[in-house]
């Protein structure tokens, strides 16, 4: 029986059961006996039955006595360890030569991984199942402080005291009890209300809390263009005469300017309007004005609109992401918020201006795990954390208390001729 081979893409087709025997009550391979003492139970143990459900074991491109068959999926954080096959009874019915290598954890309907990796892996406890650690949560230290009021559904949150903090893209900022994941740490990402064309100067946006004129810009690609006003947009008005309710807007296109319904329209004589319907380049108010407005200038308002110093350089689709940043007097960049998100929800809880709030790390534990790494592989990872050469690889990963990925890679044997596929653990894991 070779020590390894060079097969890591063996057919693992279905899910197993264990069945645990202690040393004086072996089953029979050769009558395909049940006897044992129950499902998922350790006993004094040497041996084991696996009993496969849509299994092939034995089969051309399947199992074989000497593979390592590991139990549940290391990817999916379900790993419960390997061990050897040392007896094929049937295409459903196996038996493994120790539990060495097994977490202790019930095996029962999990899918499986079958290998012809270094089998003395099994036998190395810094390699068993039983040394991964699991995932959990930390609370940092830090307490940010809400520079601002920050409404239900919003995703951006003014933090007053970020500067220096030892916040991360990655941490968890806690809302009402729920975790939401930050996906920036001093600017705010927040969705565009509307597609917007190339050369708009006019954004319809969830406008992040304590946003500024003059201090806050947009920024796009490497281009940042200045906020230079919040919630109103203007333009003129073309003919429109006593009694109407359509007021044109003349040399402007009102998709352009994001005018929408039930936004307000006010002119000179005629006050304040609500827009009932817009059109190519006319709206329609709610109700007819008293004075003529031909050639008179208008604004328009509603709390999402943002007005820019100049047009930006690319488009925005409806529901795209806006990145807002605030600078100094001296052009330096200051951070202000930070954007977290629970899937596309935002806070589901309201925040006051002056709240406590409170963040997470995620510790991702410890897990050590051999690989079957080939020349694709070997690509992927070149120049990340994961670069290795080929072979079988033992890989170790954790999350040191700074939130940082550690990664150490040992070859545990070089060779050029390992084959990966469909039912490999991919390497590099996370890429």
């Amino acid at each position: 029986m070779a020590l390894w081979g060079n097969n890591d893409n063996i057919d693992s087709a279905g899910t197993v059961t264990v069945r645990f025997y202690d040393s004086w009550n072996y089953p029979d391979i050769a009558s395909n006996s049940v006897a044992g003492v129950g499902i998922n139970t350790f006993v004094g143990i040497s041996s084991a039955e696996v009993i496969g459900s849509g299994t092939s074991f034995g089969a051309t491109g399947n199992c074989s006595i000497g593979d390592i068959i590991e139990f549940g999926d290391n990817s999916a954080g379900t790993w419960v360890g390997s061990a050897v096959i040392i007896g094929i009874a049937s295409a459903t019915n196996l038996t493994i030569g120790s539990t060495a290598g097994l977490s202790g954890a019930a095996i029962s309907g999990l899918a499986y991984h079958v290998s012809q990796s270094p089998k003395y892996t099994i036998e190395d406890s810094s390699f068993s199942a039983t040394q991964s650690a699991a995932a959990g949560i930390n609370t940092l230290g830090f307490i940010g402080t809400a520079s601002t009021a920050v409404g239900i559904g919003t995703s951006a949150f003014g933090i007053s005291n970020l500067k220096d903090s030892e916040i991360k893209v990655s941490d968890l900022l806690i809302n009402n009890d729920v975790a939401y994941t930050i996906s920036n740490v001093g600017r705010a990402e927040v969705a565009v209300i509307g597609a917007v064309g190339i050369g708009s100067t006019t954004l319809r946006v969830n406008v992040p809390p304590g946003l500024n004129a003059g201090t806050d810009y947009l920024q796009q690609g490497g281009a940042a263009y200045k906020v230079v006003g919040l919630g109103e947009t203007q333009g003129k008005v073309g003919t429109a005469g006593v009694g109407t309710d359509k007021i044109p807007l003349t040399g402007l296109d009102v998709a352009r300017m994001h005018v929408k319904v039930n936004d307000f329209i006010i002119t000179p004589l005629n006050g304040s309007l609500r827009i009932s319907a817009v059109a190519a380049s006319q709206v329609t108010v709610a109700s007819t004005i008293a004075n003529a407005a031909t050639g008179l200038a208008f604004t328009v308002t509603s709390p999402g609109i943002v007005l820019l110093d100049r047009g930006v350089s690319e488009a925005y689709a409806n529901a795209g992401v806006a990145t807002f940043l605030r600078q100094d007097p001296n052009g330096a960049e200051v951070d202000t918020w930070v954007t977290a998100s629970r899937g596309t929800a935002g806070a589901a809880a309201a925040v006051a201006e002056g709240d406590s709030i409170e963040f997470q790390r995620y510790m991702d534990g410890y897990n050590k795990y051999t690989y079957g790494v080939a020349a694709g592989g070997v690509g992927v990872a070149l120049s990340s954390v994961y670069e290795t050469g080929v072979g079988w690889v033992g890989v170790t990963t954790y999350r040191d208390n700074q939130g940082d990925l550690r990664v150490k890679k040992e070859i545990l044997v070089s060779a050029s001729g390992i084959t990966t596929g469909a039912n490999s653990e991919t390497y590099p894991p996370h890429l």
